[in-house]
């Protein structure tokens, strides 16, 4: 939907899955990425800070880590 123009749409259903089945963390990886894509970096940690249970290190590596690079891999790096 996001990639349809329909980002606004896409929360929405997105806040609703997730209010439906809190325990999915791939849903609240969904809402992230789309975040990070959108520049909303802040927003995106809320989401995945407010996941309970605490997130396990190898859902880090499995499931968030792969979402972040799909997003930030073509952006080229700032000097500090």
């Amino acid at each position: 939907m996001e990639n349809l123009g329909r980002a606004a749409e896409a929360r929405t259903l997105l806040g609703v899955a997730m209010a439906r089945y809190p325990d999915l963390l791939y849903l609240r990886v969904y809402l992230a990425q789309m975040l990070w894509r959108q520049g909303a970096h802040a927003e995106a940690a809320r989401v995945l800070k407010e996941f309970r249970p605490k997130i396990a290190v190898r859902e880090w590596q499995f499931e968030i880590a792969p979402a972040f690079q799909e997003v930030f891999a073509g952006i080229p790096q700032r000097n500090p």
